[in-house]
């Protein structure tokens, strides 16, 4: 069986296992080539994250039904890093909303987060500023793979192997 890269313990939540387990069952039954490829992106601020790549690169796969993508984010404005304003939210939101093969969730509770994290293929995570991103160690504990950016201390918590891919910036 595949290894955990790492275990998340969070204060006052009880251990979920059973959601490690059922990334592994879920993988059994879909194993890569046999169906859609199941592509997940976390991230409240998605302009900061990387959203707009993340569709970019897979708008192909997804046209061809070669994947789908599940979106959980809440798109807010982010004047920060990718400077996006109003009309670019309702872009953003417009795109979704008429993408076949992609689903949006404005917000979902953690626990559903990491529910989904275990009925997907892989993660993407195209951050362009990011400290930490610990939507990292959560799919790692769910064992799901995770394609991401080398900024700040990613390269730190993500050692790229068969299971984890550091893409270089700029996108």
């Amino acid at each position: 069986p595949r290894d955990r890269k790492c275990e998340v313990v969070l204060p006052c939540v009880p251990r979920e296992d059973d959601l490690y387990v059922r990334h592994l069952a879920f993988l059994d039954a879909h194993p890569a080539g046999a169906g859609p490829l199941r592509l997940l992106f976390v991230g409240v601020k998605a302009f900061l994250k990387g959203l707009e790549f993340a569709l970019d690169a897979v708008a192909p796969l997804v046209a061809a039904g070669d994947a789908t993508m599940t979106v959980v984010s809440a798109l807010e404005p982010d004047t920060y890093v990718s400077r996006a304003d109003a009309a670019r939210v309702a872009a953003l939101r417009a795109r979704l909303a008429t993408s076949p093969g992609v689903t949006h969730h404005a917000r979902l509770p953690a626990r559903g987060v990491r529910e989904a994290m275990a009925v997907h293929h892989l993660l993407l995570f195209p951050t362009l500023d990011e400290t930490f991103g610990y939507v990292l160690p959560e799919a790692f504990a769910t064992g799901l793979d995770v394609v991401t950016t080398a900024t700040r201390a990613i390269p730190e918590i993500v050692a790229p192997d068969d299971r984890a891919r550091l893409i270089a910036l700029p996108l």
